[in-house]
């Protein structure tokens, strides 16, 4: 029973290869599958079969289906970015510099042929907008059984470079994001070494719902101290309690920093933070006698 042609120029034997790879890993779910390879003018013409002449059940069809449509994504997809992808960097992003291009190519080459699941929302986006893609290719071939490579890419090659752009503009805007974090912290580090050390040990304890308590070396709570330098005190609703923290440590410039709980930190980004602009000044830790008194009793500011 036939059940694709793939047609496709040149010898690809790359293709053939990954084609081999499924039809082993198929026939370690008890399907079977044959290939059989011809030439036809200018086309090579890979013909798979199932060992079943009989119809397939359909459950087994889609497993057939699925993974020959990955190996066919990869394939179509590695053509559009060795053809395009160049174009349309220089072309369509001509505000970028050149090293900034090698970082969207390289960032954008992994997503599109490496993809390591989602683990964030930018994941979610490039696997949605790479999912289009897969699933135009899934129904060509279930609704045709053959689809030809360079015919589906001379005629998809608009489709397709839309979801490429989209996933381009992602890339981009995280690289000037991750930039403009780069220069804040390269200020807030310029600010510190300017300031006077105020505190000698301050300590950050994170309760278990994730609220802050700021204290000195006597214990103090200086929460209110932070509030006050920061102008925050008669707004703290409207004022991120992180921000007013950062914006103390700053001032205060402690010669050291515990922060305790950070486990119960709901924003790491914020953990990150203060540890990349205090360095070794920062300690995490791991569970001292203030730790178990204090967050154990969830201990709110005042």
């Amino acid at each position: 029973m036939l059940l694709l042609t793939i047609v496709f120029k040149g010898e690809k034997e790359e293709l053939i290869y990954d084609i081999n790879e499924i039809e082993e890993r198929l026939r370690n779910k008890d399907i079977h599958i044959g290939i059989y390879k011809e030439k036809e003018e200018e086309f090579n013409v890979l013909k798979i079969f199932s060992s079943d002449n009989s119809d397939l059940p359909k459950k087994t069809m889609d497993i057939i289906y699925y993974n020959l449509m990955e190996i066919i994504y990869n394939h179509i997809i590695l053509e559009f970015y060795y053809m395009e992808v160049d174009y349309i960097l220089n072309e369509d992003y001509f505000f970028l510099g050149k090293e900034e291009i090698e970082e969207v190519k390289i960032s954008l080459f992994n997503i599109l042929t490496n993809f390591q699941g989602i683990n964030d929302e930018k994941s979610v986006y490039f696997s949605n907008r790479m999912n289009e893609i897969k699933e135009d290719i899934l129904n060509v071939i279930k609704e045709n059984n053959l689809i030809n490579i360079h015919g589906y890419l001379r005629f998809r090659i608009r489709e397709i470079k839309k979801k490429v752009c989209l996933i381009i503009d992602k890339i981009i805007e995280s690289i000037m994001v991750e930039k403009e974090y780069d220069e804040f912290i390269k200020l807030l580090k310029y600010f510190v070494g300017m300031q006077d050390n105020k505190i000698n040990k301050l300590h950050i304890f994170i309760d278990n719902k994730g609220d802050y308590i700021i204290k000195d070396e006597k214990e103090n709570n200086i929460m209110n101290k932070f509030k006050k330098e920061s102008f925050a005190e008669d707004i703290a609703e409207a004022v991120d309690m992180e921000d007013v923290i950062i914006s103390g440590l700053v001032t205060s410039s402690p010669k050291k920093i515990i922060i305790h709980g950070a486990n119960n930190c709901k924003n790491k980004e914020f953990i990150n933070t203060i540890e990349n602009v205090f360095e070794s000044r920062v300690t995490l830790c791991d569970g001292c006698e203030q730790c178990r008194k204090l967050l154990s009793k969830n201990v709110k500011n005042n």
